[in-house]
């Protein structure tokens, strides 16, 4: 008996929302899951769903980054593996994709290879992938690298959730102290709180402040 390959399609393009998931389902080892139309209802079928592969639009809204913050937002809730869809082979953005987290990039006109990379993608796992995750990590570290010694410590704290007077007790210093390091630490982020710093370096420097509401460290 054949295992499908569980795929979720997002798109915003009516056209291609309906031309993907037909051709598709038209190989006996695949079974498209699901389909959204923005970034938010991808996000949320993928916490809900039980999902093998993300195809994913680059252009969701006319916007580039779209697709590639709803690829970042999918990687926090589920480990996938995901294809990024463009009409645009643009490489800026192709190394945005593979920062995000895709591990195929494919223009819209090669549709007919899509079966091939999704099967790919699934049963193997390429050289170049490995070569990614060494990139993904060193991007997450380069976020890091203008920081000194006193502030890395601080960050590391602070992702692990020590509050500043906890901060204080452990490495034996004031809270004012603690406090400049962490404002120094947020400004050459340029981030405004801990909480935009730890997702800025999650996300390899993908980063939007949108809907953030976290303030500044003050005193």
């Amino acid at each position: 008996m054949i295992v499908p390959i569980k795929i979720l399609v997002v798109e915003d393009h009516p056209d291609w929302l309906k031309l993907i998931p037909a051709f598709l389902n038209e190989e006996n080892d695949f079974e498209v899951v699901g389909m959204a139309g923005t970034r938010k209802d991808a996000v949320e079928l993928v916490e809900k769903l039980d999902v093998d592969v993300v195809l994913m639009d680059l252009f969701l809204t006319n916007s580039p980054y779209d697709g590639i913050y709803a690829a970042v937002e999918i990687f926090e809730k589920k480990q996938v593996k995901m294809i990024m869809l463009s009409a645009l082979d643009a490489n800026d953005l192709i190394l945005q994709a593979f920062t995000a987290g895709a591990v195929q990039f494919l223009q819209k006109e090669r549709l007919s290879e899509l079966p091939r990379a999704i099967r790919a993608c699934v049963q193997e796992t390429p050289a170049f992938e490995v070569v990614l995750r060494d990139y993904r990590r060193l991007k997450r570290e380069e976020q890091l690298q203008a920081l000194t010694p006193a502030e890395r410590s601080v960050y590391e704290q602070v992702q692990m959730g020590v509050t500043l007077p906890q901060m204080a007790e452990m490495m034996l210093k004031s809270e004012r102290t603690l406090k400049n390091q962490v404002n120094s630490m947020l400004k050459k982020l340029g981030v405004s709180s801990c909480k935009e710093a730890i997702m800025k370096v999650n996300r390899r420097g993908l980063f939007t402040a949108k809907n953030q509401t976290d303030k500044k460290i003050t005193g």
